[in-house]
């Protein structure tokens, strides 16, 4: 499961440490750049299925879809449109 966190807060954390004179440090070394990143919270994100990657969607013309799940009323999607209902297609 992956997990995703706010990139601009992580740029405002690092942006806040202690420098030297000079700009630059040389006391953050990549455990201490990951245990920062590691305290980041984690963004309540879920992943996106387009309706062109979708089980439930037909090829129908051009970039245009129709959905098994709403077939019945005729509702035609574009390609890069999406719901909560989407499944990935798994080959």
């Amino acid at each position: 499961m992956s997990r995703y966190i706010d990139v601009d807060n992580a740029f405002e954390t690092f942006k806040s440490l202690p420098r030297c004179e000079n700009g630059f440090s040389d006391t953050y070394d990549i455990e201490t750049i990951i245990g920062i990143l590691q305290d980041e919270p984690i963004v309540d994100a879920v992943e996106v299925v387009r309706c062109k990657e979708c089980i439930n969607a037909r090829y129908w013309y051009g970039d245009n879809w129709l959905c098994d799940l709403w077939s019945e009323t005729g509702i035609k999607v574009f390609g890069d449109e999406f719901c909560s209902y989407g499944e990935k297609v798994t080959e």
